[in-house]
């Protein structure tokens, strides 16, 4: 995997890597992070169903905040912790390329949405957010809709399947009341 990523930082060539289920651990993501710092052409990357625990995280997210390229991010079923999900929001509060977010299957309960929530309030980039598959629950979807009050770059959410009783959708009826940039909304159990 070195050599595979040493390549990256000086091809300029490939604009999407897909390392989707690749087993990538903790050198790879290190040596990965290392090479996304440098390379200015991949704007596509999609780690999903890989296990990325804490100091996985905190190498990609220490790259995330450097990097001024990537606009889509897929970390869909990584098993991200709470401690990951504090990493990606430190470095979402700073990158301001990301306009496409996936964290789908993640089961991210209400602190993580709260951690996710402070970085959306000073991120203006993210414009798609897919929570599809999380354990949001009533305190998560009710911080998540305080935050997308103001919100003026998020235009699609997904929460399907996001443990969300119907009885909350209160709060996201608030948020269609002021939030004139949402112009799509999944939200189906």
């Amino acid at each position: 995997m070195k050599k595979l990523f040493e390549a990256f930082k000086t091809n300029y060539s490939i604009t999407s890597l897909n390392l989707y289920n690749t087993n990538i651990q903790n050198e790879g993501i290190k040596y990965l992070s290392e090479a996304l710092k440098i390379n200015s052409f991949i704007n596509s990357l999609d780690l999903s169903s890989n296990i990325i625990q804490e100091e996985e995280m905190k190498y990609l997210s220490e790259s995330l905040k450097i990097n001024s390229y990537i606009t889509s991010l897929d970390l869909c079923d990584i098993n991200i912790n709470i401690e990951g999900i504090k990493y990606l929001s430190e470095a979402l509060k700073i990158n301001k390329y990301i306009t496409s977010l996936d964290l789908y299957n993640n089961y991210i309960k209400k602190e993580g949405i709260y951690l996710l929530g402070e970085a959306l309030k000073m991120n203006s980039s993210i414009n798609s957010l897919d929570l599809d598959g999380n354990n949001i629950q009533e305190e998560g979807i009710k911080y998540l809709s305080e935050v997308l009050k103001n919100n003026n770059s998020i235009t699609s959410l997904n929460l399907c399947y996001s443990n969300i009783e119907h009885k909350y959708i209160k709060y996201l009826i608030d948020v269609l009341q002021t939030n004139t940039t949402l112009t799509k909304l999944n939200f189906d159990d």
